[in-house]
């Protein structure tokens, strides 16, 4: 993934979840580190595919658990990431 697609992610999160860009690692834990709920990963799913006008696997949602998790699979279902 491209750092330019990274830092758009990294924004998403940072306005989505008021969370400081500092704060955005890739093993950064949505649920411990973030302190977020299933519905504000919803909301996430969404704006994130608004964003890059995808559609991400609904059942994916719960594997998602760090940055990490949610940047490759955005690259994986993003012809413009590879």
């Amino acid at each position: 993934m491209d750092n330019t697609n990274e830092q758009k992610i990294y924004q998403i999160i940072s306005e989505e979840l008021g969370v400081e860009l500092e704060q955005i690692t890739p093993e950064a834990d949505f649920y411990q580190d973030f302190n977020i709920d299933k519905v504000s990963i919803a909301d996430l799913f969404l704006a994130v595919e608004n964003k890059f006008s995808i559609k991400l696997p609904k059942n994916e949602l719960l594997n998602v658990k760090t940055v990490d998790d949610l940047l490759k699979l955005v690259e994986i279902n993003n012809d413009e990431f590879v």
